[in-house]
């Protein structure tokens, strides 16, 4: 129903897991040409791809069998570039247009796009959208922590066609609400107590 998704999240709320799912579910489900974009290629890529990529393809038996461990120089698989029947996963960084450019792609991740810099060939989010173009079923995953109104993901959910807020439901009245933080409340100096409040 859609090719392109945005999730505005605070920090350490599940991003990069919706990610990571979305990785599983293509290698596993749907293959095709895959590029992940981080921040940078190095460290922040490397990070993702050893410490987040690795070990799920690892402790995943569906997953496990389709991509093919890293034995050496002259293996398919490499800490930024993994094959599996059906398709790829590319892992760049935002600071490297070059490795943006090099090749069509289904599907496009990008990570914390609040944190990517504009280059001199451009937006990095503008030059990788283009390597989407031939595929009619493409899928655009855009996730940031927000730093300022009007840029990066908060401009990108503004221009958003459809919008939607995490709500939580009462348990007591079943009304849904939009949780803030001033719901939450606890004993003066009792942080560890915690509640809830419904609006």
């Amino acid at each position: 129903p859609c090719q392109e998704v945005t999730l505005k999240f605070a920090s350490q709320t599940g991003k990069t897991e919706a990610i990571l799912n979305f990785i599983g579910y293509t290698i596993d489900l749907d293959p095709g040409p895959t590029l992940a974009i981080q921040p940078n290629q190095k460290p922040v890529g490397e990070a993702f791809s050893k410490d987040r990529v690795s070990p799920m393809v690892r402790d995943t038996p569906s997953l496990k069998a389709k991509v093919a461990a890293n034995k050496g120089r002259d293996s398919a698989n490499t800490m930024l570039h993994k094959t599996y029947p059906g398709g790829h996963l590319t892992i760049g960084g935002a600071n490297s247009p070059a490795g943006l450019a090099s090749r069509p792609i289904r599907y496009l991740l990008c990570d914390e796009i609040d944190r990517w810099e504009v280059t001199k060939e451009g937006h990095a989010l503008d030059l990788a959208r283009k390597r989407t173009r031939t595929f009619h079923n493409r899928k655009i995953l855009k996730v940031s922590s927000p730093t300022y109104d009007n840029f990066g993901i908060s401009l990108e959910y503004d221009q958003s066609e459809q919008q939607y807020e995490f709500h939580l439901v009462c348990p007591d009245c079943g009304d849904s609400q939009f949780p803030q933080l001033r719901h939450f409340v606890w004993p003066k100096g009792k942080p560890h107590q915690a509640t809830y409040a419904c609006e």
